[in-house]
């Protein structure tokens, strides 16, 4: 959604109450106007689309994440643990594009741990990870690999419509598949490249395959 610049006159004391509520809520003035006249308007921003999308994510991962920090106007953070020995944590933080557009978002991981094998397990699960998912999506999928931490970024296809519930459940199932994935690896239970490749095919790709 694009903006301009355009010039208003308001009374001083309207002013003063607007920065006032803006300060309280951490945004400034041209976004608290926009956001009030928008909702008197009845007409959807990108801040009222990304807070339908994480109350829609969070029924989706509520019951599978633990919530470190309440969802901001722009990500929202989860983490699990992996089952392992000491139980060693996964952060996973979900950020949506200001713009809302084709780019939707990244997710972000990041594991601790100080096991040398667990290390070289997660690391070579992410490797894997994204060379099956590069074969076999269509789209362009942005990646960062740094040490202990991940990041994916999240496309829209120029043929699927804008929709919140899509881009909710896409990305929520997507979350959930990939930290299934990421356990059962470091677990054993998905042992070989094949074993990665099987359960992308049959769960992610077919589930997943428009994100």
């Amino acid at each position: 959604m694009s903006k301009s610049l355009y010039s208003l006159i308001l009374s001083d004391n309207v002013v003063a109450a607007v920065d006032s509520e803006a300060n309280r809520r951490g945004t400034n003035r041209s976004n608290l106007i926009n956001e009030i006249l928008a909702e008197y308007l009845q007409v959807e921003t990108p801040q009222q689309q990304m807070r339908s999308i994480f109350a829609e994510l969070d029924k989706i991962l509520g019951g599978y994440f633990e919530a470190l920090l309440p969802s901001n106007s722009r990500s929202m953070a989860l983490k699990t643990s992996l089952d392992y020995k000491y139980k060693p944590t996964v952060k996973y933080e979900l950020e949506l594009g200001k713009a809302m557009e084709r780019a939707i978002g990244v997710l972000k991981v990041q594991w601790r741990t100080t096991s040398e094998e667990l290390t070289e397990r997660i690391d070579e699960f992410i490797n894997l990870w994204m060379s099956i998912e590069s074969e076999l999506c269509h789209d362009v999928i942005g990646y960062v690999k740094d040490g202990n931490k991940f990041q994916r970024t999240f496309v829209l296809p120029e043929n699927v419509s804008f929709s919140i519930i899509y881009i909710s459940q896409a990305i929520g199932r997507y979350v959930r598949l990939f930290d299934k994935a990421l356990k059962d690896y470091a677990s054993g239970k998905l042992a070989s490249k094949e074993d990665v490749e099987k359960f992308y095919k049959d769960s992610v790709y077919v589930q997943n395959q428009l994100i």
